[in-house]
């Protein structure tokens, strides 16, 4: 007889993916790749009604998958910063490319809204790379395998008993990590831009950047997991390996000048394509009221002789 609760339905997609894996755990095998939740909530039910054969039994695995589901996953509010930021995104996502074991900073159950502060670390070991996830080619994937990456994350393995008690949950102690990393991202994002000098972000001068930063002779950055292909993609990679790399106070300063020492040959070679040179001799007289006019009007001596060249030409166009 059927009852009330032996099927599943959910318009959330994140929900219907983590039912398949926790049926899977569970030795339950769903056969399904589709994303519409219609779909895969169906596939869902079909596999539950062949392993589970009365609605009663059906009923209690949905309901404490239900539960464990709800304790597991973060709300989608909370990426939502690295959705409408791409660098910070991109940041994000790279952390998650070799982690290593990292401390989050649970809340005490002394805390409390006068003294919010008090703390305890807890070790944590995320999951592997976040590489199988994710497609390396637009803010939309790297954004979709953050969030997938967090819901695989089955932190209940490693909680102890002390954890639970106090009323977390793996859903929570994600919270922490998230809120965690995004304060250091406010820290890193607070700094002068590091490549706010670059005014034209063309390809080219964004290609020229990248072929800087791969063939930097230091071990500063790293870079061997990214290959972008666009401009846009370049841009954000260029950031990325800067806003990742160790800084002793040293380093990237180093880095940085010799940078701007290489953009600015290259900003005076790209300037110099389509000049000529001229040598010319000018009376003491002509050559003063040159130097004058060339600090009135704020230009170079050359930039001067072209702005006046130009304005003659033009008038006697006009004059025939």
């Amino acid at each position: 007889m059927k009852i009330p609760g032996d099927s599943v339905s959910e318009r959330d997609i994140r929900r219907c993916h983590f039912y398949i894996r926790y049926m899977a755990d569970n030795k339950i095998s769903v056969h399904s790749s589709c994303y519409d939740p219609d779909e895969v909530c169906e596939s869902i039910n079909q596999s539950l009604r062949n392993h589970l054969a009365s609605s009663v039994e059906r009923v209690r695995f949905i309901e404490s998958m239900k539960i464990k589901c709800d304790y597991s996953l973060v709300r989608i509010e909370e990426f939502k910063w690295l959705d409408i930021d791409e660098r910070a995104a991109y940041w994000f996502w790279s952390f998650f490319l070799s982690p290593r074991e990292m401390t989050v900073h649970m809340p005490s159950a002394s805390s409390s809204s006068n003294v919010p502060d008090i703390s305890f670390p807890y070790p944590v070991t995320p999951p592997g790379s976040i590489l199988p996830l994710s497609i390396n080619t637009s803010h939309k994937s790297r954004v979709e395998s953050i969030i997938q990456y967090f819901d695989q994350w089955k932190l209940d393995r490693h909680m102890d008993a002390q954890l639970f008690s106090q009323g977390f949950s793996p859903a929570k102690m994600k919270s922490q990590i998230i809120i965690q990393l995004k304060s250091k991202w406010s820290e890193i994002y607070s700094e002068k831009d590091p490549f706010g000098f670059i005014k034209d972000r063309s390809d080219e001068n964004m290609s020229w950047a990248w072929r800087y930063i791969k063939n930097y002779p230091h071990p500063l950055f790293d870079h061997k997991s990214l290959a972008p292909a666009s401009k846009k993609e370049t841009e954000l990679a260029l950031y990325c390996v800067w806003d990742t790399a160790p800084d002793d106070g040293i380093a990237k300063k180093y880095f940085m000048s010799e940078f701007k020492k290489a953009w600015s040959q290259k900003k005076f070679r790209d300037s110099s394509k389509d000049t000529r040179v001229l040598n010319t001799r000018l009376t003491k007289d002509v050559k003063d009221k040159l130097d004058f006019m060339a600090r009135k009007y704020n230009k170079s001596i050359a930039d001067m002789v072209s702005y006046l060249i130009e304005g003659a030409y033009r008038s006697q166009s006009k004059d025939k």
